[in-house]
Order: C-alpha cells, then structure tokens, then sequence
C-alpha cells in the first residue's frame, strides 16, 4: 500500500491506494452509469474520491469539513444531496464495482481453496 495522496482540483487530497483503486475499476464510469451525477459545483467523482479517502484516513466528515472547508470548496449539503440523490442506483453501483473487484480478489486465493462471496445487508 501507498502513502503517497493525490491532490485534486480542489486542493485537498485523496490517499494515493484510493486513488489507484478508485481509476484501476472505472469508478467515474461506474458512477455514470448509475446515476450519480451532479449538475453542478463540484463532481461527482470528487465527492466520491473524498468520501472514500476519508473512510480510510479514519477522519469524520463533519468534522473536516468544518477545519477545512475553504480549502475543501463544498460544504456537508453537497455531500448528503449527492448521497440521498433518489435517481442514484447504488446498489447497483455496489453490484458493479463488485463484479470487477472479485476476480482479482479470486486471484489470490489458491485454486485448493473454495472463493465465497458473503453478503450482508
């Protein structure tokens, strides 16, 4: 894993294993082809790089967005709005990235061993 951030248009930065994670499984076109999109401000995949790099850092949102929110450039509304948007398929989003992140998951398991997939609502 790396440490190194990448900081986006924003100026904040997302940790450089997100960010890798987040371009190796096409998560912008993912995230289009869901639905969860926004017509203005900030991008869709911004949010989406901040929200991950942030359950990864271990910080709180609320937060970070009130130390930083200058430097951030959005607010706790954009991120719920984006959140809550109704025409956003998420779990379909969740099916996706899934379907493209268990192959290389299976790749390291030993062919000896059985590969099982639990979900957990």
């Amino acid at each position: 894993m790396t440490s190194i951030s990448k900081t986006n248009e924003n100026g904040y930065t997302t940790p450089g294993f997100c960010a890798l994670f987040i371009k190796r499984f096409g998560v912008n076109r993912l995230l289009r082809q869901v639905n969860a999109t926004k017509e203005k401000g900030v991008s869709a995949y911004t949010l989406f790089a901040y929200l991950v790099g942030l359950v990864f850092s271990g910080k709180n949102l609320y937060t970070v967005l009130e130390l930083c929110h200058e430097k951030i450039g959005f607010g706790k509304d954009t991120v719920y709005r984006f959140l809550n948007k109704s025409a956003a398929h998420w779990e379909k989003f969740i099916l996706r990235l899934s379907c493209a992140v268990v192959p290389e998951v299976d790749k390291l398991t030993a062919d000896d061993r059985k590969s099982v997939l639990i979900i957990d609502r």
